[in-house]
């Protein structure tokens, strides 16, 4: 968002905030709704987006997301639900559950910032999730750490044993990116690629661009 100086505020900046206020679940009611007005005005393109682990945990947006997408799979195949690590590892049983009811529906789900807390790969394989973004912290000094490089390279193997598609988050040069690609990562995410904006980067995309990118709305 755009804050009253014009700058733009990244989510990090004030979801937190929003959180400990109990007023998150506003914020993604809206993203999810305007979500699905982009799907429904943009048919060739795919978008994720992220769910507070307090929202996921209260069930009323999952029961929104039911009652907008039940009957339109054209636009649930096209929607990657992000949640992160730290939900999934509160309460695994929960959240296996809300990942069968989005898998039930079409969408794809991710679990966000992996490796910052500690869920383990079974964990992982309990859930089904259909991508793993790898935390930025195991992308970090990758050029200057040849033990990170096999780190990361192993952890992409094991991951992609599982079934799972892989992102690496942090990725903020050119050097980051050329390493993360030879670990086998498949998608990459982070400064080097775009910036946090308020314009609808999937406007000024290429069909092309369409077939290989999801972008987080």
């Amino acid at each position: 968002m755009r804050n009253i100086d014009g700058r733009i505020v990244a989510g990090g900046e004030f979801i937190s905030t929003l959180e400990q206020l109990g007023r998150i679940s506003f914020i993604d009611n809206y993203v999810f709704e305007q979500t699905v007005r982009e799907l429904v005005k943009y048919p060739g393109i795919r978008l994720g987006l992220n769910i507070s682990g307090l929202t996921a945990r209260e069930g009323a947006w999952l029961q929104l997301l039911i009652s907008r997408l039940r009957h339109r799979s054209d636009l649930a195949r096209r929607l990657v639900v992000e949640i992160t690590e730290t939900a999934a590892l509160d309460d695994i049983e929960a959240a296996a559950r809300f990942v069968d009811v989005l898998h039930n529906i079409g969408c794809r789900v991710a679990v966000d910032d992996f490796g910052a807390g500690h869920t383990s790969l079974r964990h992982l394989q309990h859930l089904a999730v259909d991508m793993v973004k790898i935390d930025r912290s195991y992308v970090r000094n990758l050029s200057t750490s040849r033990e990170q490089q096999i780190f990361l390279g192993d952890l992409v193997d094991l991951i992609k044993c599982f079934g799972f598609a892989t992102v690496a988050e942090g990725v903020e040069s050119a050097e980051d990116a050329t390493f993360v690609r030879a670990a086998g990562v498949g998608y990459l995410q982070g400064y080097h690629l775009g910036s946090p904006t308020t314009e609808r980067a999937w406007l000024r995309m290429t069909p092309a661009d369409k077939q290989h990118c999801i972008v987080a709305a």
